[in-house]
């Protein structure tokens, strides 16, 4: 288990390394000394790697406590990368302003020369705002 003593004394090397707290949980030290939390977890027997945020940004206690509440989502099914994606996706869409969305659209209403293609392009952007909505 780290400390904060050791946290805030370690020095940046020549190569990055890893300070370990323990259940996948460690402090990344780049050579031009930063410290980045990231955390090691299997799913459907793949090896992933999360960042969680930088220290001191982010302390000890904060980040042991993002390690529990990840290790729920993996107990419960959930891998944290992908609902990490979709939660950005679902932000990103709710930004979109219907201006936004017009602009992307005539564009590529600009290629379409067939007018079923157009109509069919029209159907997916429906159904994908359906689906993010």
């Amino acid at each position: 288990m780290l400390t904060v003593k050791e946290i805030t004394t370690a020095k940046p090397r020549s190569k990055s390394y890893k300070l370990t707290d323990g259940k996948g949980l460690y402090l990344f030290i780049t050579p031009k000394g930063s410290k980045h939390w990231r955390l090691d977890y299997s799913f459907h027997l793949k090896r992933k790697t999360i960042s969680l945020g930088s220290y001191p940004m982010l302390s000890l206690s904060q980040a042991r406590q993002q390690q529990a509440e990840i290790k729920d989502l993996i107990a419960q099914g959930t891998c944290p990368l992908e609902k990490r994606k979709q939660e950005k996706l679902l932000q990103k869409a709710e930004q979109q302003t219907f201006e936004d969305i017009a602009k992307q659209w005539f564009k590529h209403a600009k290629r379409f020369k067939v007018p079923k293609h157009l109509r069919n392009y029209c159907v997916m952007m429906l159904i994908y705002r359906r689906y993010y909505e």
